[in-house]
């Protein structure tokens, strides 16, 4: 639905439209696949310098809500430079339009929680120019519960951004500060992926955790859990095109077990009271003096690996 003066060289344009997004995709990513989106913009047409100011402008997918403003010219070489703030983002629905196909095991998980979000689109556009897409965005109080054992991961904070060409020429995602709880145990982190058709996974994890909890949360049905564990471990992983193999990099850091019990019941094998330390040091991984019981018999043992 379009209105205005169209026999003038300078007049407001009044667009409304509701459509289908069969496929957007830049850099062999999809960014949005099968997602109706409406939009209702308010723009002051300029044919004489083929320029196009959208004064005010509301942009929806799959229930997430963006204001925008900005320009666009046309002619030999086209020009985009776009702002959005985002309405009331909802985590759920900014999850499911994710194009990373890694983190398709997120949609497994009931999320909740408000998204502040503020982006921009600038840059050439052409056969051979996509304007780079810049976002920063951050949320308090959110959660995600597994559906099945109903076990919460809650008080999530976290800031981050996202450039889909970075100083690489490759899409970039990062959370630079993440705190949770789950159970009664708070952890800190942080994430980076870069290159989403071949992705590299960076970061941190530190804190205790509740191994039945973490067990519960990440549907790990083969094997019981109970205790504690102590975690300052920072990582590297490395996957390949098509995402079924992976190298890792670097581990480095330490876990402490604090009476951990493992049951494994497909081969009768029952861990109890398990302490000791595991550290990762160049690609090597080395224990302090672990004891604990298997089968109710006491046990001590030292591990080294290298490599």
């Amino acid at each position: 639905n379009f209105s205005g003066d169209f026999n003038k060289s300078i007049y407001d344009l009044r667009a409304k439209s509701h459509v289908l997004v069969n496929e957007f995709s830049a850099d062999h990513v999809s960014y949005l696949t099968n997602k109706r989106a409406d939009i209702d913009l308010n723009v002051k047409v300029n044919n004489d310098s083929s320029t196009y100011l959208i004064n005010k402008g509301d942009l929806k997918i799959e229930g997430m809500a963006f204001a925008v403003q900005g320009s666009y010219r046309n002619g030999e070489a086209p020009y985009i430079d776009l702002n959005f703030i985002g309405k009331s983002i909802i985590l759920e629905s900014l999850i499911s339009v994710f194009p990373i196909d890694i983190l398709a095991s997120i949609n497994e998980y009931k999320a909740k929680g408000e998204v502040g979000f503020n982006a921009s689109l600038l840059g050439k556009v052409s056969s051979k120019d996509n304007p780079v897409f810049k976002a920063d965005f951050n949320m308090k109080s959110g959660s995600m519960k597994e559906t099945y054992t109903a076990t919460t991961l809650s008080s999530i904070s976290l800031n981050g951004r996202f450039i889909n060409i970075n100083e690489e020429g490759v899409q970039e995602l990062e959370l630079d500060k993440f705190q949770a709880t789950l159970g009664d145990e708070t952890i800190v982190g942080s994430l980076k992926i870069t290159n989403f058709n071949q992705p590299i996974i960076e970061g941190s994890v530190d804190g205790k955790i509740e191994l039945k909890k973490m067990a519960d949360f990440a549907s790990l049905n083969s094997f019981n859990l109970d205790g504690n564990a102590d975690l300052a471990l920072s990582y590297k992983i490395r996957f390949n095109n098509q995402g079924n193999d992976y190298d890792l990099d670097v581990l480095k850091g330490s876990i402490k077990l604090l009476d951990m019990i493992a049951v494994l019941p497909e081969h009768e094998v029952s861990i109890e009271q398990t302490n000791g330390q595991l550290s990762f040091v160049k690609n090597a991984l080395k224990s302090n003096l672990i004891k604990g019981k298997v089968n109710g018999s006491d046990f001590e043992m030292q591990i080294t690996f290298e490599n």
